[in-house]
């Protein structure tokens, strides 16, 4: 989730920079008529608003969606140590860890479906803010929005369908020791289900090969977003 969080940064300064430019190109003096000229001030005045208000508004998206992120990952590291042997040495904590599992999986799903509900909210935003503006305002900052919204829409949505997957894989281990739960001791020493059934202790090293693999997956994707971030 780290770069998650440089990739959105990287993302406001490209944004902020273009609306910058914009404003700048907006500001540069040109020849007028006499009876233009006590227009120019306030409409430049009017787009200099316009583009202070987008920033914030950029500005207010993206710290809500790293916010939301955070919390996310937070609450996600408590589901690996639900799985954790030492964690399930007794049919008691088994029992306990698989309620909370399942409670803490459907608070994720929550968590993740409000984290993009941001991007629908600051569209609505988007467009609030530029009802009655000029079309070559409504262009340019549109085209701004719809560049960062793109960026961080398509990080967050592969990432989080990574993550859905993970999300089974911890459910589907919980659910398997559960269901074992009479049927396996701890090894405390080496960090270790012992099964008496060698078929049992392959499925659990399956699934959690699975979670590795999937883990593997997701920082690859994280790494390629930065790098296209951060690509001259």
């Amino acid at each position: 989730m780290k770069y998650a969080k440089e990739i959105a940064l990287g993302g406001v300064l490209v944004v902020l920079a273009g609306a910058a430019f914009y404003v700048m190109q907006m500001d540069a003096p040109t020849a007028m008529p006499p009876e233009d000229q006590a227009v120019a001030p306030a409409a430049e005045a009017e787009a200099t608003d316009i583009n202070s208000q987008f920033e914030t508004v950029l500005n207010d998206f993206l710290h809500s969606i790293n916010d939301k992120a955070k919390a996310y990952r937070d609450e996600r590291k408590v589901l690996g140590e639900l799985v954790k042997p030492e964690n399930l040495r007794e049919v008691t904590y088994i029992d306990q860890n698989y309620e909370m599992m399942k409670g803490t999986i459907s608070a994720l799903r929550l968590k993740i479906e409000d984290l993009m509900r941001v991007f629908t909210d600051t569209e609505l935003k988007v467009k609030s803010l530029l009802e009655g503006q000029s079309p070559e305002m409504s262009t340019a900052v549109t085209a701004e929005w719809q560049k960062l919204k793109d960026q961080q829409a398509g990080l967050y949505i592969d990432f989080f369908a990574i993550e859905d997957e993970i999300l089974q894989g911890y459910d589907d281990l919980m659910t398997f020791l559960y269901n074992k739960k009479d049927e396996f001791t701890i090894d405390l020493q080496n960090g270790r289900f012992m099964f008496a059934d060698a078929a049992d202790d392959q499925t659990v090293k399956d699934l959690r090969l699975r979670l590795v693999e999937l883990a593997e997956k997701e920082t690859a994707l994280l790494q390629s977003h930065a790098e296209k971030a951060t690509a001259p």
